[in-house]
């Protein structure tokens, strides 16, 4: 379709849901083997648990036994695993192996809060500048390089405060004086962006975002482009669900 010349937006990866006999929300659980050395079993379980998921069994190796993985045995809901696979990989720099089976539909266990990130969101329409770059790279990373084209309520970078978005003036110009001093004028050196390309938007894009394709560009965007309504849907604590039957996506954290 991109070559075609389409745009499109696309959203979170949904896993859809249904209601039971009686109205209430269930979701799929799925049961999780992660086969990984023991030195880093330990931030496995943690991030695991930030997915909502339940510890059933560990079998670790024999004393002595360097070689073999310790097993991990867990039941998540299948949201939960959206994007695991990449944070998995990280965590055990590539040494582990996940395995997952639906086991069944339980009740909704409620938002996923602990693996969000914060996002650093562009308040004004524009073209950003190096100047305004540089003053926001120690608030987290950058997604873009300068001269690119922003407009209000597009992610531009990811914040260092994870579950915390800020908006930024990323437009901003430096003020021209007349006065000169010794090293202001010195050349502006920016980090290398982190390019957002489709196969890592997918699994990076939060609840309340989108991911715009187009023939030449693929940005991210928040789904609420204006600040106050944002502000208000995070306050509310809105999250968008798919229900089976139901049409759109429904908020079902109330």
């Amino acid at each position: 379709m991109r070559r075609e010349g389409f745009e499109l937006s696309v959203t979170q990866p949904m896993v859809i849901m249904r209601r039971d006999k009686h109205g209430d929300v269930v979701e799929p659980i799925e049961d999780v083997t992660i086969q990984v050395g023991e030195e880093y079993s330990g931030a496995v379980i943690e991030q695991m648990n930030k997915r909502l998921a339940t510890l059933i069994e560990i079998i670790q190796p024999e004393d002595g036994d360097t070689e073999t993985p310790c097993t991990l045995k867990f039941e998540c809901p299948s949201r939960g695993l959206i994007g695991f696979r990449s944070a998995l990989t990280h965590l055990s720099r590539g040494t582990a192996t996940l395995d997952y089976l639906y086991l069944e539909h339980r009740p909704f266990l409620g938002p996923l809060t602990g693996i969000e990130h914060g996002s650093l969101i562009s308040m004004h329409d524009g073209k950003a500048t190096a100047y305004a770059i540089a003053g926001l790279e120690s608030r987290g990373t950058i997604f873009i390089k300068p001269q690119t084209q922003v407009y209000s309520g597009m992610v531009v970078g990811e914040h260092f405060k994870p579950d915390q978005d800020l908006d930024v003036n990323i437009v901003k110009a430096k003020q021209l004086t007349n006065v000169r001093a010794a090293g202001k004028d010195d050349a502006i050196r920016l980090a290398t962006p982190r390019i957002v390309t489709l196969e890592n938007a997918l699994s990076y894009v939060q609840n309340d975002e989108m991911i715009e394709i187009t023939p030449q560009n693929i940005r991210l965007r928040k789904r609420e482009l204006q600040m106050g309504l944002r502000r208000r849907d995070k306050k509310q604590g809105k999250a968008y669900y798919k229900i089976e039957g139901e049409e759109g996506t429904v908020d079902i954290d109330d």
